[in-house]
């Protein structure tokens, strides 16, 4: 949910590589260095040979260059001329880096399209310094590929401000929350990213917060594993919802347009789980417009790769909630097409600790399935919050949930298989973009006593840590099997209005697809 100008999708690439032939450039102009007036003297004629006045003037000009005050400014003038060719050889060489993604025969491979003014990337590794080495590889198998520790003080997230983060102004209506998001909401303080909810009337809206997220710029891929340690506040014991989450990129959260017919599904088949309300009789199970981006769109309709089930599935890594009695951690993952009543198979979900953690009775809505757990949390403590996953062609994909290093559960994609009514859902194979948050919505918790609310409240942050296989790293929020770019380009009008609500309010068409109408069929391609 991110707010940004149009010139998001201007400025320079960032690239996952480290841009190991650039220095830290700080060059500057000495302000004190100004042009010397020459005063001209009076000059005599000689009697012998006698010159003309402007002979004269000129060889005193030429005389005074080499006084101590000439020579000065000869020396000030080269100076400023060799400052300006060195900054010019330095901005072809650096945009050329940045922009050209082969260096030395070697492909770069981009975190996104987005682009920045130059020089506003202030890191040049993925990996905050700041991370402890012993955090590197602390799994077999797992390299960390991002890391940000907000060390650094009072940082600031609005449109341009940060290289990795945008924090949105905007209000979120998919759960007609009570608070207006506001960039200045969030910032960086005693070494966490804190998020602060507070009553203030802004847009006639009772209450002001912050939504910081990576959309479009910092993109993970097909197996990850999220490490988020976070405090949250204790008044989400009268409502508050501060959540981490994970949303597939071809969806801007907040802006309705983009996710209307992609949100949450993550499905390559072509049947009855592609339509509206599932074809179903019974319209009280789905009222999703059906998946507007199916693997059997038509040849020659809008789709960003023609014979791939393309969608916005939702993995969420922790969602703060008082039930029960007790303030508990949510972890879910949500998807569509769904299953009956929205009732994965739970046979397939490993529960670590069946005496602790327990299925919610919010299984889904006529808008999402959700498989979702919770496990209660202590108050005003931090916890590592971990989200492991794996999308794999060979029938082992899995979500995995943990809470300060034990497991709490596992989602295996058996849970998701295919019935009588659709095909199988897939573990996420999107681009996922990372979401920071705190809300207030009647809908996620009808018994909010927002009378009782200490404000402000804060949700603190203190680092995010993303791991990846190291034999499959790929950080991009444009891969070249789930491309998202040239597709978010080519539709500006939705992913830059938040207050759009449909793909057809910004002016576009749901494409056809070859089950419901007479059109030739793509290739039908299924990615490993």
């Amino acid at each position: 949910m991110s707010s940004s100008s149009s010139s998001d999708l201007d400025n320079n690439v960032i690239s996952s590589l480290r841009f190991k032939h650039i220095e830290n450039p700080h060059y500057y102009l000495d302000e004190n260095l100004h042009e010397n007036k020459i005063e001209e003297s009076a000059t005599n004629v000689s009697e012998v040979n006698p010159t003309p006045q402007k002979h004269t003037k000129f060889f005193e000009r030429i005389k005074s260059i080499w006084s101590t005050n000439g020579r000065r400014y000869v020396i000030a003038v080269a100076v400023v001329l060799a400052v300006l060719v060195i900054a010019l050889i330095f901005v072809i060489t650096s945009t050329r880096l940045i922009n050209d993604p082969v260096k030395d025969g070697i492909k770069v491979e981009k975190l996104t399209n987005i682009k920045y003014s130059q020089l506003k990337a202030i890191r040049t590794s993925l990996v905050d310094p700041d991370t402890p080495v012993a955090q590197h590889n602390k799994l077999p198998n797992w390299k960390l590929v991002f890391s940000d520790e907000f060390n650094k003080e009072n940082r600031t997230f609005g449109a341009f401000e940060d290289q990795f983060f945008t924090a949105v102004d905007l209000h979120y209506r998919a759960t007609q929350d009570l608070e207006y998001y506001l960039p200045h909401m969030a910032t960086t303080k005693n070494g966490s990213l804190q998020i602060t909810f507070d009553k203030f009337n802004h847009s006639n809206f009772q209450y002001i917060s912050a939504m910081v997220q990576s959309w479009n710029k910092l993109c993970f891929n097909k197996q990850a594993r999220v490490e988020v340690c976070a405090k949250l506040p204790h008044d989400v014991e009268y409502g508050l919802w501060p959540a981490v989450w994970s949303l597939g990129n071809l969806a801007r959260p907040g802006y309705l347009a983009t996710t209307d017919g992609l949100w949450p599904y993550t499905y390559n088949e072509c049947d009855s789980g592609i339509t509206r309300n599932q074809s179903t009789l019974n319209e009280n199970m789905s009222y999703l417009p059906g998946q507007r981006l199916s693997m059997c769109t038509c040849v020659g309709e809008d789709h960003p790769n023609l014979g791939v089930g393309r969608g916005a599935p939702e993995i969420d890594i922790i969602e703060g909630l008082y039930e029960h009695g007790h303030v508990v951690g949510v972890q879910t993952v949500q998807v569509a097409p769904f299953d009956e009543w929205w009732r994965p198979d739970y046979d397939y979900v490993d529960i670590s600790n069946k005496n602790l953690t327990y299925i919610r009775e919010d299984v889904g809505t006529v808008y999402q399935e959700s498989i979702s757990l919770a496990t209660p949390l202590k108050k005003d403590e931090f916890v590592k919050f971990t989200m492991e996953y794996k999308s794999l062609p060979s029938g082992q994909s899995y979500a995995q949930f943990e809470m300060n290093g034990s497991p709490m559960f596992v989602i295996n994609e058996s849970a998701l298989r295919a019935n009588e009514l659709i095909g199988s859902r897939q573990i996420t194979r999107e681009p996922m973009s990372i979401i920071f948050n705190m809300g207030l919505s009647k809908i996620w918790n009808p018994k909010l006593q927002a009378d009782r609310l200490n404000l402000p409240a804060k949700f603190y942050i203190d680092y995010i840590r993303i791991y990846q296989p190291s034999d499959a790293i790929d950080m991009t929020c444009d891969p070249d099997d789930f491309p998202t770019s040239s597709y978010i380009d080519s539709h500006e009008n939705a992913y830059l209005n938040w207050e759009l609500s449909t793909w057809n309010d910004a002016g576009y068409e749901f494409p056809r697809n070859s089950l419901e109408n007479k059109c030739k069929p793509p290739s039908i391609f299924k990615p490993g």
